[in-house]
């Protein structure tokens, strides 16, 4: 069994026989099932030989002696790279041009597989027959006849001038450049499928609200920043850009503008609060002033109430813009997805004015006490904002949304 399960299994006992607070016997079978899982035994069975030989190489590697390794390794080692040899001679008997790079990629697994076991020690070698094999030849064709294939039919991809076909004559030339770095003009072609595989992306501002946007407004609503959703295929743009034909436009459909009135809405009450004043003398049924058994007057804490007449003046006022957020397909023309969007400004301020004793009011009141009826913000200054808010609102739900394009 796997050490480090082993050592899971005796930690909770311990932990169990400590503070009797984990139910050892259900993490125990979860222990023993994964164990079984990722046993070279249960690989190999379950097809997985190529796996199972790294499990045992580092078991062997730890104890070169143990026989059962030994012999699950002589199987895996054997089955891995059978399944591979066999694999290569269907590729090969084909005669398909596109099945190099996979010849390549088995011949690749068998070299790996086979410096992976030469790490373990002659003795081992030797008990699970093992036999070292030249692959150097073979991956070298393998790797000259798939650049070959790859790049001459990336090319034809790129010739059709269509976006897909570019996207996939990327991905070629991906293989082209993990065979060889600087093959041919590789390079080049990749630049080149990239602007044809690329889908362009122009964000606009529609103004639906037929008043025309102040400068400052217009440049808020418009200054957003998208190049951070920029990916390989998909290119983000706030400015058109010459000669530049875009596929998809994000346009930004303002259709209201609206400043609420200024409200000053006042709020008068009276706070009261029971305070000490002073001491009396009590006093029984009939009069008389009570003493203790000393023979002095008993006193008690004399109360009154206090009294400050609150006037509360609640200023508030409102910015809203609105609108939708419409992804439109250039080449026909329809819109694939609309939502609704908009963003709020708000003003709102507290001030008081006391009447009264100030000892009576609450600690929300006094907290109030000192600040003054304060002008209200121009329009223009809350349309502003809310454009600022509606900009990071725009920002992510095109973020949310960037599936919509790909």
């Amino acid at each position: 069994m796997n050490e480090k399960v082993i050592k899971s299994i005796r930690y909770f006992i311990k932990k169990e026989k400590e503070n009797h607070l984990i139910p050892i016997l259900p993490i125990i079978f979860f222990l023993l099932f994964v164990a079984s899982c990722s046993s070279p035994v249960h690989l190999i069975q379950r097809g997985d030989s190529s796996k199972a030989v790294k499990v045992l190489v580092k078991r062997l590697i730890r104890n070169p002696n143990h026989e059962k390794s030994i012999q699950s390794l002589t199987q895996a080692y054997q089955i891995a790279n059978q399944k591979d040899d066999d694999k290569i001679k269907s590729l090969k008997i084909s005669g398909q041009p596109d099945i190099w790079y996979n010849v390549y990629l088995h011949y690749s697994d068998l070299q790996k597989r086979q410096q992976l076991v030469q790490t373990l020690s002659p003795e081992v070698l030797t008990k699970i027959g093992f036999e070292k094999r030249n692959y150097d030849s073979d991956i070298v064709q393998a790797k000259q006849k798939a650049a070959k294939y790859l790049y001459a039919h990336a090319k034809i991809l790129i010739e059709k001038n269509e976006l897909e076909s570019a996207r996939q004559a990327y991905s070629e030339l991906e293989k082209v450049k993990d065979l060889f770095a600087d093959y041919k003009d590789t390079d080049a072609l990749m630049r080149q499928a990239i602007i044809i595989g690329t889908n362009y992306v122009l964000f606009k501002v529609e103004n639906k609200t037929y008043m025309p946007f102040s400068p400052p407004l217009d440049n808020i609503l418009s200054n957003i920043s998208l190049k951070e959703l920029d990916k390989r295929f998909v290119n983000y743009d706030t400015r058109r850009v010459v000669g530049r034909n875009y596929d998809y436009v994000i346009q930004l459909e303002i259709q209201n503008i609206s400043v609420s009135p200024e409200h000053d809405d006042k709020n008068h009450f009276t706070e009261t609060k029971k305070v000490q004043d002073g001491w009396e003398y009590v006093r029984d049924k009939s009069g008389e002033v009570v003493k203790d058994s000393t023979g002095k007057a008993v006193e008690v804490p004399k109360y009154k109430t206090i009294s400050c007449y609150v006037t509360e003046i609640n200023q508030s006022k409102a910015a809203s813009i609105s609108g939708y957020l419409n992804y439109i397909n250039e080449n026909n023309k329809q819109i694939i997805n609309s939502t609704p969007i908009s963003a709020k400004s708000v003003f709102h301020h507290v001030s008081v004015i006391c009447n009264g004793d100030m000892h009576a009011c609450s600690e929300e009141t006094l907290s109030l006490v000192g600040s003054n009826v304060v002008p209200f913000p121009p329009n223009i200054e809350m349309i502003m904002d809310a454009g600022r808010k509606l900009n990071e609102i725009v920002k992510n739900a095109i973020w949310s949304d960037k599936y919509l394009i790909e």
